[in-house]
């Protein structure tokens, strides 16, 4: 039943955020703007969706390294697994389906997989974080957005804590305070451990650093599909790279938003409406955040779809797998 309940609310949220982008939007417009758009420039955004997602597989790759002997190919069939899971099934499946293909695949508990997925995630905010605030740092984001800085320096405190507790995840386990308490459960002690053993590449200032240039590198990239976009729709005169960041958290923040699988709505009424606050008429911002969308999305769901069914797997045993009981079943293994 909750689970009928929350498909149910991401689907009603995600048709909301549509609404509110197409209201105001002209449909004559919209059609010719998109099928105006210089087709051209999808090459080189296909591109970068392609190396993004052999960054994101070299950056496990470094997580996972203290822990096993992970393949770099390995790593980037199963981020791109996940992704594109989590772009066709509820919940971001995606991310605990690959959390278990690798846990089987490198023998490995799946507590400690999900660790190093939840590391990445945390490393990934404090990138997009930091660009934010560089990008602040030199202007041109326009004041309705820069007035909100001192947020984000928040923001970035508390990010930098969550990376504080991870790093020392292993010291807090060995703790004396916790050996009465682990010595009544020592489930806890064991989960609490295996959960530890996933921050390990923290400890290596090498590897830490590298993640964190990597994950700058591949958010850079991001950043560059939006300038790709706007070439498509000849609005690259309004798209400066503090702007292009912009939209990158602004993305980032609607895709937090609980919605459909691939959230079509929440990111396009989100961009288009910071990018109609720059002059952008609304129907070609809907048009042009539509179709970087469905381009980015469709990239990563086939590139995903296909190791999936090339792994023996299917959309329909994920499913079983790794929803309601299936998933229980799974994060217990192990």
């Amino acid at each position: 039943m909750k689970k009928r309940i929350s498909i149910v609310l991401g689907a009603a949220v995600s048709l909301g955020f549509l609404y509110l982008a197409f209201r105001n939007v002209d449909r004559e417009i919209f059609l010719r703007s998109f099928s105006s758009a210089d087709w051209r420039w999808f090459f080189p955004l296909a591109a970068l969706v392609m190396a993004d997602l052999l960054i994101r597989g070299l950056k496990w790759t470094l997580l996972l390294a203290p822990l096993t002997r992970a393949g770099f190919y390995d790593c980037f069939r199963l981020q791109s697994i996940g992704l594109a899971l989590n772009n066709v099934l509820p919940f971001r499946l995606g991310e605990l389906a690959r959390a278990a293909f690798a846990a089987n695949l490198f023998r490995l508990p799946v507590l400690t997989v999900i660790s190093t997925i939840v590391v990445e995630r945390v490393l990934d905010l404090l990138v997009i974080v930091g660009l934010f605030l560089a990008a602040a740092a030199l202007g041109g984001m326009g004041d309705s957005v820069s007035q909100y800085a001192h947020f984000f320096w928040a923001g970035l405190g508390g990010v930098l804590l969550a990376v504080g507790a991870l790093v020392f995840a292993e010291e807090v386990a060995d703790s004396p305070l916790l050996r009465k308490l682990f010595r009544r459960l020592p489930a806890l002690e064991k989960a609490l451990r295996q959960i530890a053993q996933g921050a390990r590449a923290l400890h290596r200032p090498r590897a830490a650093v590298s993640v964190v240039l990597l994950g700058f590198f591949q958010w850079s990239l991001n950043v560059l599909n939006m300038y790709f976009a706007a070439r498509a729709f000849g609005a690259d005169d309004l798209l400066t790279f503090t702007r292009g960041v912009t939209l990158l958290f602004t993305g980032a923040a609607a895709v937090s938003v609980p919605g459909v699988p691939g959230y079509f709505g929440n990111m396009e009424y989100a961009l288009a409406r910071v990018m109609s606050g720059w002059g952008l008429d609304m129907n070609v911002g809907v048009a042009m955040a539509g179709w970087m969308h469905i381009g980015v999305y469709a990239i990563q769901t086939v590139t995903g779809l296909l190791f999936l069914y090339w792994m023996g797997q299917s959309l329909g045993q994920v499913w079983r797998d790794f929803s309601g009981r299936g998933a229980a079943r799974a994060a217990g293994e192990k």
